[in-house]
């Protein structure tokens, strides 16, 4: 039998592979891999040559691995409980099919404390997450041979903030009930779910008659905003309260009081003798926010009296009323003593004393001369028929100058007595 070469190719290569292992002295030749990687998966081609001519068979070699990891792993979208991830495949599927991705995610890599799923797809939703956590992602490609132990793609992320868990702790009771404030103490809520950004307390006053009220929950931004049913915002405070910190609603006078509070109190005065309640919601984003329960109904105190603006009243009256007291009762003193000081004038003149008796007939009604005549003389028919002799304007001018004689004033009072009837 003549004597057969036999020889191996890899590819389109023309360069014989050198480690051909001869078998059965010869008979058989077999081509070994040592240390097989991948790239030595290709197309081998087997040629056998002889005197007689040559025959050629093609083999392909392939060397199935672990896939790569999946490419361009994201988050898509994130909430307080859930994780939206997507990924693309690998680069390289081991030379196999890809049959599924294993997705593990966990808070405490350190001990391995992951949550495992199995998705077929290319996304993978993660669900009853913590909020406001940290997690760690992984995700492997598997194929039929390899199922584990695959190299990960991993990223980081964080789930968003949520709203506080419920308050179940007791509600402290308003205390210092007045007639226009009331304080209370301030409750602090969980923060695992995230920070607490603002703190408010919502008060809504109540009839005597239907104190019914809807569930806090139920009462939107905008419906606080808008003073539905009557609420409104009597405190705000950026941030959680301290450990044991009270807040005041209502008005106070107290400056003192005001300047002690840490947080925005809206100084609005509360109405006497009214029920209010009041609930206390906190809030971690916009929309993201939790409420208490109802606290115990109050009821203000009764108007003790009269108001303080009332009493402001009264007393700017009485001043009022003082102040024009006072200027009708100085007035009066200077009219009289003005009128005094006339008077005293006039009894300097030697016609003061029969002027008031004059006044009777008509004193202004004579002559100067008559008028002279009545203060020497008690006999009114003379007077009068002195009147009829005399020319009242002749004399007016002879008197004019006249000087009374300095006897005329020493007559006495009661000759000027006459009884008004029987003047005419």
């Amino acid at each position: 039998m003549p004597k057969s070469t036999l020889q191996f190719f890899k590819g389109n290569s023309r360069n014989e592979i050198p480690n051909v292992i001869p078998i059965n002295e010869g008979k058989i030749l077999m081509l070994r891999f040592n240390e097989v990687t991948q790239d030595y998966t290709d197309n081998y081609t087997c040629k056998v040559k002889n005197i007689f001519g040559e025959h050629s068979v093609v083999l392909q070699l392939i060397v199935q691995d672990r896939p790569s990891k999946p490419q361009y792993l994201k988050v898509v979208s994130t909430g307080s409980t859930f994780v939206v991830i997507e990924w693309k495949p690998p680069s390289f599927d081991g030379n196999d099919v890809i049959t599924n991705y294993n997705v593990k995610y966990a808070v405490d890599i350190a001990n391995h404390n992951f949550t495992e799923r199995i998705v077929t797809v290319l996304t993978a939703t993660l669900t009853n997450l913590i909020p406001a956590v940290k997690y760690y992602i992984e995700v492997y490609a598997n194929n039929n041979i390899f199922a584990s132990g695959n190299p990960a793609a991993t990223l980081l992320t964080i789930t968003g903030r949520s709203a506080p868990p419920p308050y179940t702790g007791l509600l402290p009771s308003p205390y210092d009930i007045q007639e226009q404030s009331f304080q209370v103490q301030l409750i602090k809520f969980d923060e695992s779910f995230g920070a607490i950004r603002e703190y408010i307390i919502c008060v809504i006053p109540l009839s005597a008659e239907d104190q019914t009220k809807k569930e806090p929950s139920s009462y939107s931004n905008a419906d606080i905003t808008a003073n539905k049913d009557g609420i409104y915002v009597a405190v705000q405070k950026l941030g959680a309260p301290a450990t044991n910190e009270d807040a005041f609603i209502g008005y106070t006078s107290s400056k003192r009081k005001r300047r002690s509070l840490s947080f925005n109190t809206i100084i609005k005065a509360l109405e006497a003798d009214t029920f209010y309640a009041i609930f206390v919601r906190v809030y971690v984003e916009d929309n993201i926010f939790q409420s208490t329960p109802w606290y115990d109904v109050i009821k203000t105190k009764e108007a003790s009296g009269i108001k303080s603006w009332i009493w402001i009243v009264v007393i700017l009256s009485v001043i009022l009323v003082s102040f024009v007291v006072a200027f009708v009762v100085t007035l009066c003193v200077c009219c009289r003593m003005k009128s005094k000081s006339v008077k005293s004038k006039k009894s300097q003149s030697p016609l003061y004393n029969d002027l008031n008796y004059i006044q009777t007939y008509n004193y202004a009604d004579l002559s100067k001369r008559d008028q002279i005549y009545v203060n020497q003389t008690t006999n009114i028919e003379e007077v009068q028929s002195d009147r009829n002799r005399h020319d009242t304007n002749t004399m007016y001018e002879d008197v004019m100058n006249y000087e009374v004689p300095p006897s005329i004033y020493e007559f006495p009072q009661s000759n000027y007595e006459v009884a008004p009837e029987s003047i005419a």
